[in-house]
């Protein structure tokens, strides 16, 4: 039910935001599950898009304050859907996760405390928060 621009610009969203590959079927599944729910993406590698070159680099490491304060059609926090276009140039892996997400129940996720890369996925949005890191 997407359009191929559509798939191109979810992909490059997992692209950003997925460490592992085999982890891009899963964070596929959060978005569209939000985005049939009408709720907003909220995706950080929106709102680092959204800030652009900042302190010598792209993708900065963004702070609670940009969360709002990083106005822009890119970042999925204040906007619902998806962002007028691709983040970044996705690989073949997160368009075949845009493509086919795994099934899951899922509507939050966030980085795993441990380091490995991969994430805590969450129902409820009391689930997440009891998964920040201490």
């Amino acid at each position: 039910g997407m359009t191929m621009f559509e798939v191109v610009t979810l992909a490059s969203i997992i692209q950003r935001e997925a460490v592992r590959v085999d982890e891009m079927p899963l964070i596929s599944s959060v978005y569209r599950n939000r985005l049939v729910a009408g709720k907003r993406l909220e995706a950080d590698p929106t709102v680092q898009y959204g800030i652009g070159f900042r302190e010598g680099r792209w993708w900065p490491q963004i702070t609670q304050a940009d969360y709002s304060s990083a106005v822009s059609p890119w970042n999925t926090y204040p906007n619902t859907g998806l962002p007028p276009g691709p983040i970044a140039n996705p690989g073949l892996a997160a368009i075949n996760a845009a493509l086919a997400p795994a099934s899951s129940p899922y509507i939050f996720f966030r980085a795993a405390c441990d380091g490995s890369g991969y994430h805590n996925f969450a129902i409820t949005y009391e689930e997440h928060v009891a998964n920040a890191c201490p």
